[in-house]
This record gives structure tokens, sequence and C-alpha cells, in this order.
């Protein structure tokens, strides 16, 4: 499941969309956190197809019409 996010960089807000459970096998020792999440903005490809995830893109766009 994808989840619309809004980032909040450098006092600027960005859309984007996030993995809505972790997944895959890279793994953070010390932080209890089992796997990985990814992080799409508009346009961005996936690392395992290279290819713009459309279920992502329509995530950000849900973000892109939130507000911070």
């Amino acid at each position: 499941n994808r989840r619309p996010i809004l980032i909040l960089y450098k006092d600027k807000v960005y859309a984007a969309s996030m993995n809505g459970m972790p997944h895959g096998t890279t793994t953070i020792d010390d932080n209890d956190f089992d796997g990985h999440f990814c992080i799409h903005f508009k346009n961005s490809k996936t690392h395992d197809t290279d290819k713009v995830d459309p279920d992502h893109q329509a995530a950000v766009t849900v973000a892109s019409k939130a507000t911070w």
C-alpha cells in the first residue's frame, strides 16, 4: 500500500508517497525496524524496476493537495 505524505526539508514542503509497510531485507541493526520503506516523489522510479509506479504517483498527487 502506498501512503501520501508531506516532507518538510529546509523550510520547503514536498509531496511524496511512501510504502505503507516495511519491505526488503535492508536493516539498520539498532533501530528495531525490519526492512526499509521507500519514498517516491513526482516521476521518481522504483529501485527494482527502474519505472515510474502509477500507484505511487497517485499518492503523490493526493499529497500535493494537502497542506502542512
